[in-house]
């Protein structure tokens, strides 16, 4: 192994890194105006998503700590995440823009507005969380949530999704 700090060893940590597969998914927060809600942030695609526990069932969301979602969650109850299947490129292509209008991030689509947030009806699965708690993790903020309900929304496989570098998005 290469000692740490040079241009070699960042490189191979980088392409080892991006061997690590995740999921694609888009987290959702209630609807701006809708059951009272205040208008907030959009929704956001992440990926950086792992099933933690049984028992309750948990997962645990990686964001970046300059997402606005990242510091609304702290201050909400729940949140939808959906998870996008291989197919979903037209879904992956609309929420992978930073500057989506959460007033307009919908328009169009099939979905179903829930308390936590937003069921995306054409994703392969959506999943009703509560934040239970929530970890400085260096430049992302580590969300842990309780799923409470969840529905699968189709047989398609999800996404596998593989970065070119472990280093970035």
């Amino acid at each position: 192994m290469v000692q740490h700090g040079s241009e070699t060893q960042t490189a191979d940590l980088a392409a080892a890194l991006a061997r690590i597969p995740s999921g694609l998914f888009v987290l959702t927060l209630p609807c701006p105006g809708e059951a009272g809600e205040p208008a907030g942030p959009g929704p956001l695609l992440v990926s950086f998503v792992q099933q933690v526990g049984f028992e309750p069932p948990r997962i645990v969301v990686a964001l970046r700590k300059d997402r606005p979602i990242a510091a609304a969650l702290r201050a909400r109850d729940g949140f939808v995440l959906n998870v996008l299947g291989q197919e979903d490129g037209g879904l992956l292509k609309r929420f992978a823009s930073s500057r989506l209008d959460p007033g307009t991030a919908f328009d169009g689509l099939n979905v179903e507005r829930r308390a936590a947030g937003v069921v995306l009806c054409d994703a392969v699965a959506a999943l009703e969380c509560r934040v239970a708690d929530s970890f400085d993790g260096g430049d992302h903020r580590l969300v842990v949530a309780d799923v409470v309900a969840g529905v699968r929304l189709s047989d398609r496989a999800p996404y596998v999704h593989i970065r070119r570098d472990g280093l970035s998005y």
